[in-house]
């Protein structure tokens, strides 16, 4: 959790139960820290997830809803790299941004799915990303996949 916390890209809050059964509350803490933006929010309790019949069930209501109506920054990560990608590899991150698999993508391009799949490794190494859900997040934050679900155009 340490490390995927650090690659968290977005706002984020963490509601922790002061005496909560499951994890203490200085893992809650720990957590937050790493991610940037976050917020700590805590609560009397002991629950793991608060239920509506608690007396604090309002308050943490009211906190989410006050974080989800917060104005967001700027992303501050940097733009994707698309002028590294060959157009080849660039029409692979669109499909895999548009939410496509490997045998989508190939049979879309016209290509093998081994040859996507070489393809990918270099796409993720040019972008920095080690995941495939890494890559949908940065490339449609770059403008990629909108509406595909079917790659025929490409």
């Amino acid at each position: 959790m340490r490390d995927a916390a650090k690659k968290i890209k977005c706002p984020v809050l963490v509601v922790h139960r002061e005496q909560d059964l499951l994890v203490p509350i200085d893992q809650g803490r720990a957590i937050a820290a790493l991610i940037p933006n976050s917020r700590f929010v805590q609560f009397d309790g002991n629950n793991h997830m608060p239920l509506a019949d608690e007396p604090n069930w309002q308050n943490i209501i009211s906190e989410i809803e006050s974080f989800l109506q917060a104005p967001v920054e700027e992303a501050t990560h940097d733009t994707l790299p698309l002028q590294e990608l060959t157009p080849q590899e660039r029409n692979i991150l669109e499909g895999i941004a548009g939410g496509l698999d490997n045998n989508e993508i190939a049979q879309s391009l016209g290509i093998s799915e081994k040859t996507v799949r070489n393809n990918i490794t270099r796409v993720f190494d040019k972008i920095g990303v080690e995941h495939r859900y890494q890559a949908i997040v940065r490339a449609r934050d770059a403008g990629l996949g909108r509406g595909l679900k079917s790659m025929n155009s490409l």
